[in-house]
């Protein structure tokens, strides 16, 4: 699926640099913000969601969590669209789990 026209890239595939958009940083960049960095050369990738609220780690066109396979791109996608599935998964399966611990204000409960 292509996201954007126009979209000035180095890469084979420039959907893939959109990850930018997301608040890109790498290893050492800030923590409040997605980033994603190799592990050793060209890879495998480390993607760190904000806060180090989870980690996952992209080989190729494979994504996995905590060691398990969550995502294997299918026919006709590339490593853009498996990245983009690190964001889905933290979004729809893991975001409810971490923010269930997250007081939503300050207030005392029942005031």
């Amino acid at each position: 699926m292509k996201l954007r026209d126009g979209f000035h890239s180095r890469d084979a595939q420039p959907d893939k640099r959109l990850w930018k958009n997301l608040g890109y940083g790498g290893k050492t960049a800030n923590e409040d913000t997605w980033r994603y960095w190799p592990q050793s050369g060209l890879g495998p990738w480390t993607i760190a969601a904000p806060l180090g609220a989870a980690e996952y780690t992209q080989d190729n066109l494979r994504l996995f969590y905590e060691g398990e396979l969550i995502y294997e791109a299918k026919d006709g996608e590339g490593q853009w669209d498996v990245t983009w599935q690190a964001l889905a998964h933290f979004y729809g399966v893991l975001a409810r789990k971490v923010a269930r611990d997250i007081p939503l204000s300050d207030a005392p409960t029942g005031a």
